[in-house]
C-alpha cells in the first residue's frame, strides 16, 4: 500500500489534470457545438442567397417575355411571319427547312437573315431576325421561337429540326415546348405565362430544356400567335455554381419534381441535368414546401451538411440545396481538437511538476499521524490519537481524527444494534403466510421477505434489495402473467395502476390477493394465495348451482339432493361456516 507522502501529491495532481481536462472537454464541446451551428448558419445563408439569385433571375426572365411579347416589333414579326408562311401554302415547311437549314452551308444557321429567295417569308426573316438575334445573345436564351395560332412554328433564331413543324400535329406533338404551347393557347389573356420544367428535347440534339410561352395579343387583345424562349442553361449554373464560401467540397444545386438534378453539379465533368437523381430526405422535404438544413447521404452517397428550401417556378416547385461534406465541416473541429489535446498535454505536465512539489510539502507534517489512521481504518478504535495539542491544521486534522474515532465508535455500535433488529425484522417478515414488498419512491425494492420470490414464482436470487419493480414486471409481462399485449404498454398500464386492492390470476391458476398501502415515502405490498379459498368457493358456488337445478327437476330427485346437501354441509364445515342444510336419514 502507498504512503500518504505518496498518494498526497498523486490526489492533487490528479484532481488538478482531472479539473483540466474537464474545463478542456466543456470548452471543446461548446466550441464544436458553436462550429457546427456556425456551419449550419452559413449553408442556410448560401442556399437563401441562391433561392433569392434564382427568383430574381426567374422575375427577371417573366419581365422580359412580357416585354417581349408586347412589343410592337414581336406583334408585327408575328404577323409579316404569318402572311409569309400563307403565301409557301401546304409545301411551308419543307420550303423552310431547304432554304434556312438544308441549303444554309453555314456552321451556325441563325447567321444567314435573308434566303435569297424573294419571298414574303424571307423579306420578313431579312427584317427581323437581326433583333431577334440580338435580344436572344442580349438575355442569353437559347433560342426564341414565334408560333402561330395553327401550331405552326412560324419562325425560330437558332434554326434547329423544330423549324417549320406543327406543334399539335407534327414529330414534336410530345414534346415540352409543344405542351407549353398547347397550355399557352387554351387561355390566351395577357396574365398567361406558362412554363415547362426540363425535358430531353431531341430538336435540341436531346439535351435538357426548359420552356417559357406567353400569346402575343393585338391591340383588342385578340391573340396573334405564341412566344417561347428557351432558358439558357448556363444562366443557372452560373448563379448556382458559384464556389465563393462553399469550400473544398460544397455545392448548391437544382432538383425537380421528378428526383432529377436541374443544374450542373459542379464537380461533374458531364452535364447532371435530368441525369443525375438525388432521391434524398432534403429534396423530399424541399419539395413538400419545408425548409431546414441536416446531415444526409448525398447522391454520391457521402455524409454530407445538406440546407434545403423549397422554390416555386410559376406552378412547378423545386428543391434549392446547398451541401458540403460533414468530414470537411468536422476538419476545424478536429484541428481544434489536436491543439486542445496538444494544450492538455503540457498545461498536465506543469500541473503535475506543480502538484508534486506541493503536495509533498503538506505530506511530511501529517506523517505522524499516517500510522493512527491506518489503525482506524483497520478498526482499531482503542489507538490514542497524538498531536491533540497543536495549534496549527495538523492539530485540527488531529483533532478531527479523533472526532472521526468517537463516532466510529458509536456508529459501531449502532450499526451492531441496527443488525440484530434487521435481523429478527426479517426473520418475522419470512413467517408470514403473506408476500411482504416495500417499494421506494424510486420504484426498488427496499423490503421483500421469502415468500414473494415463491408467491411470483421468481427465479432464484432474482429479487434483492435495490431490484427496480420494472424488472419484476417486465419478467411477468415476458411470462405472460398479465395477457396478450406488448411487454412495454403492459408494464406502463400496471405501473400506472393505483387500484389498492386487487386480485391476479397466473397462468398455472395460482390466484394471489393484493393490498397496496400508498404512502408519500412508497408503497407497501401485502398479497396472499388465495387459490384453494378461490377453489372452495367455486366448488361450493358449483354445489349449489347443481342443487337448484335438481330442486326444479321432477320428483324422484330425493336421494341426489340429499347427497348434494351433505356435500354442501361438508364444504361449509370445511370452510369453517356452519352447514346450511339439515340432513335426513333415509334409513
Amino acid at each position: 500500500m502507498l504512503r500518504i507522502s505518496t498518494k498526497f501529491p498523486f490526489v492533487i495532481v490528479a484532481l488538478s489534470l482531472i479539473a483540466a481536462f474537464v474545463t478542456g472537454l466543456v470548452a471543446y464541446t461548446e466550441s464544436s457545438d458553436e462550429l457546427q451551428l456556425a456551419a449550419k448558419r452559413q449553408l442556410t445563408a448560401l442556399v437563401e442567397t441562391r433561392r433569392s439569385n434564382l427568383n430574381t433571375f426567374i422575375k427577371s426572365v417573366t419581365a422580359e417575355i412580357n416585354l417581349l411579347a408586347s412589343s410592337k416589333i414581336t406583334k408585327q414579326a408575328m404577323l409579316d411571319f404569318a402572311n409569309g408562311w400563307k403565301e409557301l401554302g401546304p409545301a411551308a415547311n419543307a420550303y423552310l427547312i431547304q432554304h434556312y437549314i438544308t441549303a444554309n452551308k453555314r456552321d451556325r444557321k441563325e447567321l444567314l437573315a435573308d434566303a435569297g429567295d424573294g419571298s414574303l417569308y424571307s423579306s420578313a426573316h431579312r427584317q427581323f431576325h437581326p433583333e431577334f438575334r440580338k435580344i436572344l445573345n442580349s438575355f442569353g436564351y437559347y433560342d426564341v421561337f414565334l408560333i402561330d395560332l395553327d401550331g405552326n412554328l412560324l419562325y425560330t433564331v437558332v434554326k434547329e429540326i423544330d423549324f417549320g413543324s406543327n406543334l399539335l400535329l407534327g414529330q414534336w406533338q410530345d414534346t415540352n415546348l409543344a405542351h407549353a404551347f398547347q397550355a399557352a393557347i387554351k387561355t390566351p389573356n395577357q396574365l398567361t405565362l406558362v412554363f415547362e420544367d426540363f425535358e430531353n428535347y431531341q430538336p435540341s440534339q436531346g439535351q435538357p430544356a426548359a420552356f417559357l410561352a406567353k400569346p402575343i395579343l393585338d391591340d383588342e387583345r385578340q391573340a396573334l400567335g405564341i412566344l417561347a424562349i428557351q432558358l439558357p442553361i448556363e444562366r443557372l449554373n452560373k448563379i448556382m455554381q458559384v464556389t465563393a464560401g462553399m469550400g473544398k467540397t460544397g455545392e448548391t444545386y437544382i432538383v425537380g419534381p421528378d428526383l432529377l438534378m436541374r443544374s450542373d453539379s459542379r464537380f461533374s465533368k458531364q452535364s447532371t441535368i435530368l441525369k443525375t437523381k438525388v432521391d434524398t430526405l432534403s429534396v423530399k422535404n424541399a419539395l413538400k414546401n419545408k425548409a431546414g438544413v441536416h446531415i444526409v447521404n448525398d447522391y454520391r452517397g457521402i455524409s454530407v451538411l445538406s440546407a434545403y428550401i423549397p422554390l416555386k417556378v410559376l406552378d412547378t416547385n423545386w428543391a434549392v440545396l446547398a451541401e458540403i461534406d460533414e468530414a470537411e465541416v468536422l476538419k476545424p473541429i478536429e484541428n481544434m481538437q489536436n491543439f486542445m489535446l496538444i494544450a492538455g498535454i503540457i498545461i498536465g505536465i506543469i500541473i503535475a511538476v506543480l502538484g508534486v512539489i506541493f503536495a509533498r510539502q503538506l505530506s511530511i507534517p501529517i506523517k505522524s499521524i499516517a500510522l493512527v489512521t491506518q489503525k482506524l481504518a483497520n478498526d482499531e478504535l482503542s489507538t490514542e490519537i497524538p498531536s491533540m495539542n497543536r495549534k496549527d491544521e495538523i492539530g485540527d486534522l488531529a483533532r478531527a481524527v479523533q472526532t472521526f474515532k468517537d463516532r466510529a465508535q458509536t456508529s459501531v455500535e449502532m450499526e451492531q444494534a441496527l443488525e440484530i433488529k434487521e435481523a429478527q425484522l426479517q426473520e418475522v417478515l419470512n413467517t408470514m403466510s403473506e408476500g411482504f414488498l416495500l417499494i421506494s419512491t424510486d420504484l426498488n425494492v427496499e423490503v421483500f421477505n421469502s415468500k414473494v420470490e415463491q408467491l411470483l414464482e421468481l427465479p432464484d436470487g432474482f429479487l434483492t434489495p435495490g431490484t427496480p419493480i420494472k424488472e419484476i414486471m417486465e419478467f411477468q409481462a415476458e411470462r405472460g402473467d398479465y395477457g396478450v399485449g406488448e411487454v412495454d404498454e403492459l408494464v406502463k398500464a400496471r405501473l400506472n395502476d393505483r387500484s389498492k386492492n386487487f386480485i391476479e390470476e397466473g397462468l398455472n391458476g395460482r390466484v394471489l390477493e393484493f393490498y397496496r398501502h400508498f404512502t408519500p415515502k412508497g408503497v407497501l405490498i401485502v398479497f396472499n394465495d388465495i387459490t384453494e379459498q378461490r377453489q372452495a368457493s367455486d366448488d361450493l358456488n358449483q354445489k349449489i348451482d347443481e342443487l337448484e337445478m335438481f330442486n326444479k327437476m321432477a320428483v324422484g330427485r330425493e336421494l341426489k339432493m340429499i347427497e348434494l346437501k351433505s356435500a354442501i354441509n361438508e364444504l361449509l364445515e370445511e370452510k369453517g361456516d356452519e352447514a346450511r342444510y339439515e340432513e335426513i336419514d333415509t334409513l
